[in-house]
């Protein structure tokens, strides 16, 4: 599996801007008219990952958009997260760094809040994608998410894609 990982400095978390708000939502609307055509366990990112490993969280979030549970907004970070983990359709976990101190890979793929963040910080994100994504396409995917993040909550960031062997 390929490990991204995006370090964001001089982040300010507050509300998602209502524009966020409405295309997490619009998202998550589409997703569950395509699960009525689509049994969850037959998107593809879903059926990879449930072969690699039992039940990562991200596969929770599709589960409650099916039983018609839209994800509730808590910030721009967090909605951010939340809209790349259901559009990727892999484990993305975000950290606030001055409270994490250790982890593993599976604390990300089965943890929800090893670190909250928090209004004024720096942070680290996660992004756990399937070997076989290029990396070249693996940086794309994260330089994206990033720029995302960073015009809702400032900062800066940086990005890097490493291949972890289990």
């Amino acid at each position: 599996m390929l490990v991204g990982t995006i370090k964001y400095t001089g982040v300010t978390i507050s509300d998602a801007p209502q524009m966020i708000k409405g295309r997490v939502r619009l998202y998550q609307e589409n997703l569950l008219l395509e699960m009525d055509l689509t049994p969850l366990s037959e998107r593809a990112g879903v059926k990879l990952w449930q072969h690699i490993t039992p039940e990562p969280h991200f596969i929770h979030l599709f589960k409650q958009i099916h039983r018609g549970e839209f994800l509730p907004t808590r910030n721009g970070a967090h909605d951010v997260n939340d809209f790349f983990m259901l559009q990727y359709e892999s484990p993305v976990q975000l950290f606030d760094t001055t409270k994490l101190t250790h982890y593993t890979i599976q604390d990300v793929l089965y943890t929800t809040n090893l670190a909250p963040i928090d209004a004024q910080t720096t942070a680290i994100t996660q992004v756990f994608l399937l070997k076989d994504l290029p990396k070249e396409r693996a940086l794309q995917l994260l330089a994206s998410a990033a720029k995302m993040f960073c015009q809702i909550n400032g900062g800066d960031y940086t990005i890097d894609v490493k291949e972890h062997t289990q």
